[in-house]
């Protein structure tokens, strides 16, 4: 593999909290319960760019919605080496809260979302607040995606795509409309940053899917695509959610255990 086309990917836990287990791994099949729910931001370079993948939550919405920050996403990462300044593309997997806030932050990236996701943030399903409906969607993140948009920066994707060599972009569907995942080739192979496409790996393994969907055939069609197209290897499935990603993959230094792995290096546990 060319170095040009391969990439390393850091993903970076920047907020935790416990949910009610019934709302991912639906009674009778799992116990009631409280489960850990990690929310990470992923970013994948080279020598020649700087992406991010999805920018996480603001303070003030995580406070309003009863989640505290356990670091600033976009100071976050300074821990791997990064700055806002230096990235050069966002890709936004889709547009709930804690994906899609700080976009104000990165002034000279350029925002990649599908023209489905831009379709269901600016329908008449916002006045809903379902949480699979608006009850997830920021009115002040879809403005400021309309702000870019009118800039110019923003990228309208119509499904899967190749966003530049070694980096593929697959619309999913499921979760929200517009939801994508990200493949990416690494020294290992390709690794597929799944998101909210599987917020926990049991939702891919047992194909259990979680309560928050617009569609749930396309949810159930999307862990098929996952497991295609990571060759049917957990171990280069990223979840969204899940924990078990700071516990399977290394750290790039020991003080940053918990907080930050790379995903592009071979698990070291289960």
């Amino acid at each position: 593999m060319s170095s040009d086309d391969t990439y390393k990917i850091f993903v970076i836990k920047y907020a935790t909290t416990n949910m009610k287990r019934e709302t991912f791994f639906v009674p009778p099949f799992f116990p009631a319960g409280e489960i850990q729910f990690d929310y990470y931001i992923s970013v994948i370079a080279n020598e020649k760019r700087v992406i991010l993948v999805d920018t996480g939550f603001r303070e003030e919405t995580g406070g309003r919605r009863g989640r505290t920050l356990l670091r600033c996403p976009v100071e976050s990462l300074s821990l791997c080496g990064f700055d806002a300044r230096q990235v050069d593309d966002v890709i936004l997997t889709h547009l709930h809260y804690d994906h899609a806030g700080n976009m104000g932050c990165f002034d000279s990236a350029r925002f990649h979302i599908q023209q489905r996701e831009i379709e269901f943030v600016t329908s008449s399903m916002m006045s809903s607040a379902n949480p699979n409906l608006g009850g997830s969607v920021e009115s002040s993140d879809v403005h400021a995606l309309v702000d870019l948009i009118f800039a110019g920066r923003v990228n309208i994707l119509h499904g899967s795509t190749e966003l530049v060599p070694g980096i593929e972009l697959h619309l999913v569907g499921g979760h929200t409309p517009g939801q994508q995942l990200v493949r990416v080739k690494t020294a290992r192979g390709w690794v597929i940053l799944a998101n909210d496409t599987c917020h926990y790996e049991k939702n891919v393994i047992d194909r259990h899917p979680v309560c928050a969907f617009v569609d749930l055939r396309e949810m159930m069609e999307g862990f098929d695509k996952i497991m295609h197209l990571a060759d049917g290897d957990m171990s280069r499935i990223i979840p969204g959610h899940d924990p078990i990603v700071m516990q399977r993959f290394p750290s790039p230094d020991k003080s940053l255990k918990d907080i930050v792995v790379r995903v592009d290096l071979p698990p070291v546990g289960n």
